[in-house]
C-alpha cells in the first residue's frame, strides 16, 4: 500500500464521534483535548486509549501584500507581473495559514470495546465546558493520520468564520493591518523594558515613531520613574 493508498484508507476508517463546540479562536491559540479510541485486531476484547492535546495556534493571515513576496527575484518583468496579479486578483488573495502541535500525553489499553469506551467517556466528559473538546475513532497503526484528518476538518469549519471576523475588523486593510503590528511590537517591547532598562531610549524612540507617544506615555514614565 502507497503511503497515498494509507492516507485515504485512514480517512475513511476514522470516524469524529463527538466534534469540539467552539470553532478554532480567530485571535488566539487553541487547545482542543481529544480522546482517540482504536480497535485492536489481535484483541477482539480490548481496544486503545490515546489521549492528549491539539494546539492550534493563532492564524497566520495571508494577505495580497504577503502574497507579492513569492514574487521576488524574477527581475523587473516579474516585478511588473506580480504588481499585476496583485491588482487583478488581490481580492481573492486573503486567507489564512493553520499550525497545529499534538501533544500526545498518554495511551493505555482498555478492557472494552471501542462502542462501550467510547460511551465511557461520553458520559464522564462536561461537553458544555468553555475548552473544547473532541471524541475521535481511528486506526490504531495510522492514528496521527486519523488526528490530520481531525484538524483539516476542524480549520475548514473554522475558516470562513475567522476570515470574517479578521475582514470586519480591517486586518487585510495594509494600514490596518500595520497600526495592529505596531502597537503588538509596542507591548512585546514595554515588557521587556519593564526589565531590562537599557530598552528605555529604543522605546521611546518607537512610540514617537509610530505616533504612539501619547497612547503610552503615562506607562512610558512609569518605567522611567522606577528607573530612578
Amino acid at each position: 500500500m502507497t503511503p497515498f493508498e494509507k492516507l485515504l484508507e485512514t480517512i475513511k476508517k476514522t470516524e469524529v464521534i463527538k466534534p469540539p463546540r467552539q470553532p478554532l479562536s480567530t485571535f488566539g491559540q487553541t487547545e482542543i483535548e481529544y480522546f482517540l479510541v482504536s480497535d485492536l485486531v489481535q484483541f477482539p476484547d480490548r481496544c486503545r486509549l490515546r489521549y492528549g492535546d491539539l494546539i492550534a495556534k493563532k492564524p497566520m493571515i495571508i494577505s495580497p501584500e504577503t502574497m507579492m513576496e513569492r514574487f521576488e527575484g524574477f527581475g523587473l518583468e516579474g516585478k511588473k507581473y506580480g504588481d499585476w496579479f496583485l491588482k487583478s486578483f488581490g481580492d481573492e488573495l486573503r486567507g489564512l495559514q493553520y499550525k497545529f502541535t499534538n501533544d500526545l500525553r498518554g495511551s493505555r489499553l482498555e478492557r472494552a470495546s471501542p462502542h462501550e469506551l467510547i460511551d465511557r467517556i461520553n458520559s464522564r466528559l462536561d461537553f458544555d465546558s468553555t475548552r473544547p473538546v473532541t471524541i475521535l475513532k481511528g486506526p490504531d497503526e495510522s492514528w496521527q493520520l486519523s488526528l490530520l484528518k481531525f484538524i483539516v476538518e476542524m480549520s475548514a469549519r473554522s475558516f470562513h468564520g475567522n476570515l470574517q471576523e479578521l475582514n470586519e475588523r480591517g486586518f487585510f486593510d495594509p494600514d490596518t493591518r500595520v497600526g495592529y503590528q505596531r502597537v503588538s511590537e509596542i507591548e512585546k517591547l514595554m515588557k521587556k523594558a519593564g526589565v531590562d532598562r537599557s530598552l528605555l531610549p529604543l522605546l521611546g524612540k518607537k512610540l514617537k515613531e509610530y505616533g504612539l507617544f501619547e497612547q503610552y506615555q503615562d506607562r512610558f514614565f512609569s518605567l522611567v520613574g522606577r528607573e530612578r
